[in-house]
């Protein structure tokens, strides 16, 4: 018979390392200042460095416990739990269960609204490859989970999840953000631009009146010119 007086055993993310704690805290100061630079070493260096080191094959600690850290700013714990999620499934578990698959999703359409649809002006910068990763991972989580809905073996507590949850991951939703996420970056606007402008100086150089050398150096402008607008 186990003693009454038995300390429970101890969560393991509740203590988190110090330089673990230093990461978060100044990441937050980093998104919270729009410091591209060092949000960019954060991304690329420094959260991969700490995985390696300490959550190879572990979580990372949970939004709920990094939160109090970060004043609880919804951004940041967006942005946080992408990551999270992410970490899941490169590094713990191919395809989570179904419950947080879900929640990840919930938090991706969260912070797509977000950016979308904002209450009030959004004033948030993040580094190229993190916007392309965040999209990208989208659409693979997305692959993950209808691959996962149509196996024909299922837990029966998988199955009632489904039933109550048709429009986690469904393909409406996901497309749905991906063409708002279009008509907000302005994309095609600007491929409109680029290919008005690339007839106009095809049309020129056929007159006479502009160089092969000039035209390329005008090329060179103009593909730098559609960049899409990520500033939200």
């Amino acid at each position: 018979m186990e003693s009454s007086s038995a300390k429970p055993l101890a969560d393991p993310y509740k203590t988190l390392c110090e330089d673990v704690k230093t990461f978060i805290t100044s990441f937050y100061q980093h998104i919270k200042t729009n410091n591209l630079v060092e949000i960019e070493n954060d991304y690329a260096v420094k959260f991969p460095k700490l995985t390696e080191q300490y959550f190879k094959s572990t979580r990372w600690p949970a939004v709920e416990i990094i939160a109090p850290l970060v004043n609880k700013d919804p951004w940041f714990m967006m942005l946080y739990n992408e990551l999270y999620y992410r970490h899941l499934y490169a590094h713990v578990s191919s395809f989570p269960d179904f419950e947080e698959a879900h929640q990840s999703y919930v938090n991706y359409c969260a912070f797509f609204e977000a950016l979308i649809k904002p209450k009030k002006p959004v004033i948030l910068e993040l580094p190229n490859q993190w916007l392309w990763d965040i999209v990208d991972e989208f659409i693979y989580q997305f692959q993950k989970f209808s691959i996962s809905r149509t196996k024909s073996k299922r837990k029966p507590e998988d199955e009632a999840f489904l039933r109550q949850n048709p429009k986690t991951w469904s393909i409406h939703g996901v497309l749905n953000i991906l063409f708002q996420l279009v008509e907000k970056s302005n994309i095609n606007a600007q491929l409109n631009c680029y290919a008005a402008q690339r007839k106009l100086l095809y049309c020129t150089f056929l007159c006479g009146s502009l160089s092969p050398p000039d035209m390329s150096s005008q090329f060179l402008f103009s593909e730098e010119s559609i960049t899409p607008d990520y500033s939200f």
